[in-house]
């Protein structure tokens, strides 16, 4: 399987994966975080492609959901899914003049390659709300369309500071990063959509040993810090993610997209696959993707 293929399995398995949600809350009209998680499972659980619980577990699932009042948002500003108290909850819901966050990471079943995909979802009247959340998904496409070939991760990094301090909002979230203690990230690559899986990999991927593919997954990204030197290749699959807080107003609540960016043979694509999803829950009246 050459790099390109892996790539655009990447490609397919978020694209997937935005469908499902899109289902999900189409046929949902009142969901608690926990509901989500089941019926999103559930959905997937017929999928030929791709498995129905998420690589990145905890959080249970591989989903991340985080419900909350448009007045009472705190809920939304996590700095990691991992920690049980951000686990989806039975009794958050996502209602009239609720605010959402919602982290998924799909794994292809014939090739290992994961789709992360996120977004934040509202269901209210509150301009000042509405604004910034066109206003972080506008930051984040404006970062994803400067990256290019030959950049360092370090270089993406301060790149999406600038921006993001230039525009008055901020990423304030600390994660733990393999091999960089803790810090601020950007996102991360895709593995095996650079360089080709060891004989190992394989072997767990041929398998569908879903939890061995798991444990390569969780160690196998390269991180967008400030120290990090790995240069973007002609082929390669990676996130550019961040939850935004306005830096002027932090009565309003944490704004997390995860977008995908991917070269192939030299070719520039970005990956948001948010419309359809906008469109189901009714925000496409203030909120459009332009990837």
């Amino acid at each position: 399987m050459t790099l390109e293929e892996r790539i655009r399995s990447s490609i397919e398995t978020r694209r997937l994966a935005s469908e499902a949600i899109s289902k999900v809350l189409k046929n949902n009209k009142k969901l608690s975080e926990v509901d989500f998680q089941n019926y999103l499972n559930k959905e997937l659980s017929g999928s030929k492609a791709v498995y129905p619980g998420g690589w990145y577990d905890p959080p249970p699932g591989g989903a991340g959901v985080l419900f909350a009042s448009e007045k009472s948002p705190q809920r939304l500003a996590f700095d990691s899914l991992r920690k049980e108290e951000f686990w989806p909850k039975p009794d958050n819901y996502f209602e009239e003049n609720s605010v959402g966050m919602i982290y998924f990471s799909p794994l292809a079943k014939e090739t290992g390659m994961i789709g992360d995909l996120g977004f934040t979802l509202y269901n209210g009247g509150n301009e000042k709300i509405k604004n910034h959340i066109k206003k972080s998904l506008e930051v984040l496409e404006k970062i994803t369309e400067e990256i290019k070939i030959g950049m360092k991760f370090s270089e993406v990094y301060f790149l999406s500071e600038k921006i993001m301090n230039d525009c008055k909002v901020v990423h304030k979230h600390i994660l733990p990063l393999y091999g960089n203690s803790t810090g601020k990230n950007f996102g991360h690559t895709f593995p095996w959509s650079y360089q080709e899986p060891t004989e190992l990999e394989l072997q767990a991927i041929e398998s569908k040993n879903f939890g061995v593919i798991k444990k390569f997954l969780e160690k196998g990204r390269v991180y967008i810090n400030e120290k990090e030197d790995f240069v973007i290749p002609d082929n390669v699959a990676f996130t550019v993610e961040m939850s935004v807080d306005d830096k002027d107003d932090p009565s309003l609540p944490s704004a997390f997209f995860h977008m995908l960016i991917t070269f192939i043979n030299g070719v520039k694509e970005i990956h948001g696959n948010f419309n359809q999803i906008f469109d189901t829950v009714g925000m496409n009246s203030f909120i459009q993707s332009n990837y």
